[in-house]
């Protein structure tokens, strides 16, 4: 039998080729382990003692000698998302709801909706100064916005201006398409893009109904805005 030269990322290792190639990266977990229904923690206290402590590893697993927990862990995508889980549930001594303001504002759509659904409270505040999806808007992070919503977020129109305010044009047509009021606060979400020279934004609040403001065309005016002055004047009224 051939036995071709696979690479593990750090050196080259000649390993037999198995029977049935299941995969075309390395397996850690067996179809029966993919499916276990218990809690994330358990699956992966099982699954770390048999990698780590020599317990074995689960019949029909493709792990060469040598190669550890770590580096199996780079090419099963499954195993993967099982060990972030399970990182995510136990950071900040297991409270999901300061894990979940963490996704907010570092991003991770994925992560965002497995903590919603583990009970994170789309309104916690906290010690924040920021309720989640204001913080999301604001950091851009248009997957967790999504998912913020589809879980019921409230406070649209805070995560609308500052969407705005950093200049974040998808996140805001989101929010607007979601329901959030243009006009909130005298359309504050107009006042910021104009005021912090984001076009694009700007073009798509009047798009959607925003008042251009002669307060909102002197502040542009002022900041030497000329682009985002000149559209303001095309739309006072």
């Amino acid at each position: 039998m051939i036995e071709p030269a696979v690479s593990f990322g750090c050196e080259f290792a000649r390993v037999p080729w198995p029977q049935t190639l299941r995969a075309p990266f390395l397996t850690m977990y067996t179809a029966e382990q993919r499916h276990d229904r218990r809690p994330l923690g358990s699956r992966f206290q099982d699954t770390n003692k048999q990698t780590r402590e020599g317990g074995g590893l689960p019949e029909g697993s493709i792990i060469p000698p040598g190669i550890t927990h770590d580096l199996v862990l780079q090419f099963d995508l499954p195993a993967r998302r099982m060990e972030r889980e399970a990182r995510l549930l136990a950071m900040h001594d297991g409270d999901v709801n300061e894990t979940m303001h963490d996704i907010c504002r570092e991003g991770g759509g994925k992560d965002a909706r497995f903590l919603l659904a583990h009970g994170a409270d789309t309104n916690h505040r906290g010690e924040h100064v920021w309720r989640m999806l204001s913080s999301a808007a604001y950091s851009g992070h248009l997957a967790v916005v999504e998912a913020l919503l589809d879980a019921g977020a409230g406070e649209r129109e805070d995560g609308l201006w500052r969407a705005a305010w950093a200049g974040h044009t998808a996140v805001a047509a989101l929010l607007l398409d979601r329901g959030a009021d243009v006009h909130y606060l005298h359309d504050l979400a107009l006042y910021n893009a104009a005021a912090l020279d984001h076009l694009e934004m700007v073009t798509l609040l009047l798009q959607r109904g925003a008042t251009a403001r002669n307060d909102f065309l002197a502040i542009a005016m002022q900041r030497g805005h000329h682009a985002v002055a000149d559209l303001l004047r095309q739309h006072l009224v």
